[in-house]
């Protein structure tokens, strides 16, 4: 089982400067975690991870970027293309498997058509967003490309806390889904907490295959609360 943690579950912490920093994947490293995924919510990171010690990040088995999701839409335009020609760079340099992108922050799905080099993927939103959250509004995402999947549980569960939205989209989308993300949640639907404090067992048991990397996106103060999280998830994974 691959399994590690998103850079993004530093995003709110007052204790960390800069989450995107070897000073994290030594952490992760330290923790003997194999994945990571070095999360960019706002361009303005992006720009920042040129630092990041490339070495420190080969040993790591499964690494994916996160772009830029907050405040930024992806159209036809000079920024638009600015954003995506550094993802460029930084995957030339880096070689991440996988590149995630939020598709209601996509205004025309064609600006990737010159990106087809990259391993583009696309998450499954939240309740709150307005799209990408079903199967027939992810399956115009996905018409006519190739491009793979982000099975994000704690999204599904916001929207249908049954769960069978999760296992229905992974049926239906099995051949794209290259990674899991997983957290718990609080009373705010689609708002990230840790599953050791939420308790949300039945997230971690709709974990459809233990063969694709999970990345855990639970929000954490310390290394103690990431050891935590970590044996929780994977202690009721073999319950």
């Amino acid at each position: 089982m691959i399994t590690g943690f998103s850079t993004g579950t530093f995003h709110k912490n007052p204790n960390v400067k800069n989450k995107n920093s070897n000073e994290i994947l030594n952490l992760f490293l330290k923790h003997s975690f194999q994945a990571v995924e070095i999360c960019c919510l706002d361009c303005k990171e992006l720009f920042e991870i040129n630092t990041l010690n490339n070495s420190l990040l080969k040993r790591f088995s499964y690494k994916s970027l996160h772009a830029p999701a907050l405040d930024f839409v992806y159209e036809d335009n000079k920024t638009t293309l600015s954003i995506l020609n550094k993802v460029r760079d930084l995957h030339c340099k880096y070689d991440f498997n996988l590149i995630v992108f939020h598709p209601d922050r996509i205004k025309n799905i064609s600006i990737l058509n010159s990106y087809n080099d990259l391993p583009i993927a696309f998450e499954n939103m939240n309740s709150r967003k307005k799209t990408g959250k079903t199967f027939s509004q992810l399956q115009k995402t996905f018409s006519n490309n190739n491009y793979r999947m982000v099975l994000d549980l704690q999204h599904a569960y916001s929207n249908d806390t049954s769960m069978k939205l999760a296992s229905d989209l992974y049926k239906q989308f099995k051949p794209r889904i290259a990674e899991i993300h997983i957290s718990g949640q609080t009373h705010i639907p689609g708002q990230h907490t840790p599953l050791f404090k939420s308790k949300q067992v039945k997230i971690i048991k709709s974990i459809p295959n233990l063969k694709i990397p999970i990345i855990i996106e639970s929000p954490v103060n310390n290394r103690i609360q990431i050891q935590k999280e970590y044996n929780y998830i994977t202690e009721n994974i073999v319950k």
